[in-house]
């Protein structure tokens, strides 16, 4: 991660080149094999399909609005090549993800504060949070793409002498510009964020005494339409087809896991927010040292270090002549603290370049405004000894009995008393941090940490062992081929994606709610002839869970329900005409 005007020698550069050929290579080999295809896989595989079938975007016979087109579209290819073939559609993603970071790599390169790129890009790649993702059929890669096209765009384009462009080439980036600035959000409905982050560029450039290049403008401008006209496309279809589904919807609610609790009201969403900041913290801290899990208290030494610096980075970031990924990353953060669904670290990994990014320069900015006197260093000792009494109180007040929010009181209580001691020696503190020599000595540990994990993912993979949404279908698919006509009509209270996928069978989604009633109509009103009940995980991903919604219906019509068939990993029913 070393920064700096000085070129590598070539051992370092053969060094980083193997690193970089050699993780490519782990995530080739550690693709996922699952059997079938089950959550959102198979959503995007059975959109590719029906598009590639000349069927429009739609799946099951409905026209569908609720996953953007980005990624189905990238898939048709594959699946016209390969049809549902789950590990080939895994290696091709996989594929595609490695691909799409040659994009990063490309705005790296464009930046004139960054020497080298290799070392960013490793990175990433020994990362476990990227590896689980890029070895899955999923879009965080193919969106990591766009946006390092887009703002390697915008960075040449803030070059001088941008003025001076010929018409040729400002039509040529404003064309560009409008096809990413769509595209982002066409892959990943937090894509959103790029058009607000470019309005406010826009008009945070213009208030400036420097004027903006006139590249940079048509650019930023052109992106701004695109991802307007995008959005404007989509809500209208999303009013039109699937208006109940649509992702505004769920921010709205108390707990999208359990949609008959509600709407949320205001100081909900405000502790939401609060709650969530603390969880994208901690996930942060979890992505930047291959360690997990981590406890998400705000007052956690790792999450505050991780804050401060992400937020100098990013201060740092917005006073540059392109302030696009500054913007940008803090539009992708707002929306995250108000997302009401934790995925882990995977919502990071889009954004995780920005990230590594940001804490480099934020250590430097740090840096530069430390102490320079034994008062500096005693005034910073009060702050740390007033963080740890509130630190102490919140974990009083909120979890008592956790020995990890009381270590952090103590981490805090011990910084104060040795800043207060040693403030006389660490005036004499470096004033350039000895970053080029820490870096590789994070980036082994880093690797250290993760190769187990590494290792047992590849082998796990590789042994086709089948993740828990995919391997509940196996029972249900098998039964329905052999015992089922192909013009049946069934319902799934999880996975109706899969089982249609798998099965090319009409399969209805059953409401998750315990109202009997609506349930029941649901049912009768798509003459359902068979309902599937997937098991529930351990912790259910949506309550109530569908054995709680068979107990319903069988509660409020009695005797309409036969079992059928029972596999260790789920049950079917015949449904019985009112």
């Amino acid at each position: 991660m070393a920064e700096g005007a000085d070129n590598p020698g070539r051992l370092s550069r053969l060094l980083l080149a193997a690193g970089l050929a050699a993780l490519a290579a782990v995530y080739f080999l550690g693709a996922r094999r699952d059997p079938l295809l089950a959550g959102d896989e198979a959503w995007y595989v059975g959109l590719a399909r029906s598009l590639g079938e000349g069927a429009g975007y739609t799946l099951d016979g409905l026209a569908h609005a609720v996953y953007p087109p980005g990624l189905p579209l990238v898939l048709v290819p594959a699946v016209e090549r390969w049809g549902v073939d789950p590990p080939a559609l895994f290696a091709y993603t996989t594929v595609w993800s490695l691909v799409c970071l040659g994009a990063v790599a490309l705005w790296l390169r464009s930046r004139s504060d960054v020497a080298r790129a290799a070392p960013y890009l490793w990175f990433v790649l020994a990362s476990v949070a990227v590896f689980d993702v890029f070895t899955d059929l999923r879009s965080e890669g193919l969106f990591l793409g766009v946006w390092g096209l887009l703002f390697a765009l915008l960075e040449v384009g803030a070059r001088p002498p941008g003025e001076t462009r010929r018409p040729l080439f400002l039509r040529a980036v404003a064309g560009a510009g409008l096809v990413l600035g769509a595209a982002l959000p066409a892959v990943r409905t937090i894509g959103v964020a790029l058009p607000a982050a470019l309005g406010v560029a826009l008009v945070a450039t213009r208030l400036r005494r420097e004027r903006p290049s006139r590249t940079w403008a048509v650019g930023a401008a052109s992106a701004l339409a695109g991802g307007l006209l995008y959005q404007v496309w989509w809500k209208g279809r999303t009013l039109r087809f699937d208006h109940d589904r649509a992702y505004g919807s769920l921010l709205t609610m108390v707990d999208p896991h359990e949609p008959d609790l509600g709407a949320a009201g205001p100081l909900q969403l405000v502790e939401r927010v609060l709650d969530q900041t603390a969880v994208q913290l901690g996930h942060g801290v979890e992505i930047l040292t291959n360690v997990t899990p981590l406890h998400p208290f705000f007052f956690g030494a790792p999450q505050v270090v991780l804050a401060i610096l992400v937020g100098a980075g990013v201060v740092a970031e917005l006073r540059r002549p392109n302030p696009v990924a500054g913007w940008f990353f803090l539009a992708y953060g707002s929306i995250l603290a108000l997302w009401p669904f934790d995925e882990g670290t995977r919502f990071l990994v889009p954004v995780l370049p920005l990230l590594l990014l940001f804490v480099v320069r934020g250590a430097e900015a740090v840096w530069a405004l430390r102490p320079v006197t034994p008062e500096g260093w005693r005034r910073l000792a009060v702050r740390l000894a007033l963080l740890a009494g509130v630190a102490a109180a919140e974990t009083l007040a909120r979890s008592p009995g956790s020995r990890q929010g009381w270590a952090w009181v103590g981490v805090w209580a011990g910084a104060a008393v040795a800043a207060w001691v040693a403030a006389p020696r660490w005036v004499r503190l470096p004033a350039v941090p000895a970053a080029r020599r820490w870096a590789p000595v994070w980036g082994v540990v880093f690797l250290l940490l993760g190769v187990p994990r590494l290792v047992a993912g590849v082998v796990l993979h590789r042994a086709g062992v089948p993740k828990f949404q995919s391997d509940r279908l196996t029972g249900a698919v098998e039964w329905i081929d052999a015992r089922t006509d192909s013009g049946a009509i069934l319902a799934a209270t999880d996975e109706a994606q899969g089982l249609h996928l798998h099965t090319r069978r009409r399969v209805r989604l059953v409401p998750t709610t315990a109202d009997a009633q609506r349930l029941w109509t649901a049912l009768d009103t798509a003459r359902v002839r068979y309902l599937v009940v997937p098991a529930a995980h351990e912790y259910p991903y949506l309550r109530p869970t569908g054995d709680e919604r068979v107990d319903a219906l069988e509660a409020a019509r009695p005797g309409a329900l036969d079992l059928v068939h029972a596999w260790p990993m789920g049950r079917v029913f015949e449904v019985r005409p009112p």
